[in-house]
């Protein structure tokens, strides 16, 4: 199993759009369902799945995985301090 850690900085240039030469798979959409929120005063906890839909070279590949955000507001304003992503895996389709 594949883990890895990001920051803030890596999250943003992964969020620029891709290089018109880019080979690499491109985000094409993500649907969001499966929502739930608990808010604890200040600090609200929400879980969702997630269907990322990728394209490259004319495939398109889907990936799910369950995430979790936590956010704080801060002076009026909420903000992500923490995000979590699993992948779900699937079994193959025959």
């Amino acid at each position: 199993m594949a883990r890895f850690v990001t920051n803030k900085s890596a999250e943003l240039k992964e969020a620029e759009p891709p290089a018109a030469d880019a080979t690499a798979p491109q985000l094409v959409r993500e649907d969001l369902s499966d929502f739930t929120a608990r808010i604890y005063g200040n600090t609200a906890i929400l879980n969702l799945t997630n269907t990322a839909h990728f394209s490259s070279k004319g495939k398109e590949t889907t990936i799910k995985y369950r995430r979790t955000t936590v956010w704080v507001r801060d002076s009026g304003n909420w903000r992500c301090v923490s995000f979590h992503g699993s992948r779900i895996l699937e079994p193959p389709k025959n």
